[in-house]
């Protein structure tokens, strides 16, 4: 069912002459989810400029809405995203991306704390170090 105040919304901004994309943009801001965005526009597709006539404007008729949300994929992908997802420390391919960038920096600061020298001074041998006594006062 297409709520008919989005569809209204639609129409209005279609005649005010923005492009589909900057409508699915304004929705999505005002918080519409993608259903019913996706079900506006293509009710409102019969009345839509686009559809009358074929011109450089022309918009595909079975145009899909763009989702905004985190990808989702299923856990049994394959290859490390899928690993990751698996072994449960991500549920989408961006956090397991995420996961993965951190774990890359994690080894690699490893691998340099244990190649890099640990100190180019040689050591000094105990008793060597002398000690000031008292400074001697100041002349004026």
């Amino acid at each position: 069912m297409v709520n008919p105040q989005l569809l209204a919304y639609v129409r209005e901004q279609h005649a005010a002459g923005l492009s589909q994309v900057e409508i699915i943009e304004q929705a999505h801001k005002a918080g519409w989810s993608d259903e019913d965005i996706a079900a506006a526009i293509e009710a409102s597709q019969s009345n839509a400029p686009w559809a009358q006539g074929a011109s450089s404007t022309a918009q595909p008729t079975n145009y899909k809405v763009p989702s905004y949300a985190s990808t989702q994929r299923d856990a049994s992908a394959k290859g490390i995203i899928g690993l990751v997802m698996r072994m449960g420390f991500a549920k989408t391919e961006q956090q397991a991306n995420i996961v993965l960038i951190v774990f890359i920096m994690i080894i690699s600061g490893t691998a340099a704390y244990l190649v890099w020298p640990k100190s180019t001074v040689p050591p000094v041998p105990p008793g060597s170090i002398v000690v000031p006594g008292p400074l001697p006062p100041q002349s004026q």
